[in-house]
């Protein structure tokens, strides 16, 4: 199978944060504002929700982290 690559822009902003924490701890608190979650535990809930509505809202309420991203 080829892979295929596709490019869509997008407007953003880049923030810029000059710290003197060590790099980890940054990460740490970066990642603690994430949600977390997996391939299977998406697949099981696409499974258990009865129609679209509802699979989009338990997957904000179960994974969705504080800052609005989730680690997949």
């Amino acid at each position: 199978m080829n892979a295929v690559t596709s490019r869509s822009p997008f407007q953003g902003v880049r923030v810029t944060i000059e710290t003197h924490r060590p790099f980890e701890e940054v990460l740490d608190s970066f990642r603690a504002q994430m949600g977390k979650t997996s391939i299977p535990d998406i697949v099981r809930l696409a499974v258990e929700s009865p129609d679209e509505t509802t699979y989009a809202r338990e997957i904000e309420t179960r994974y969705v982290g504080k800052s609005g991203f989730m680690i997949l």
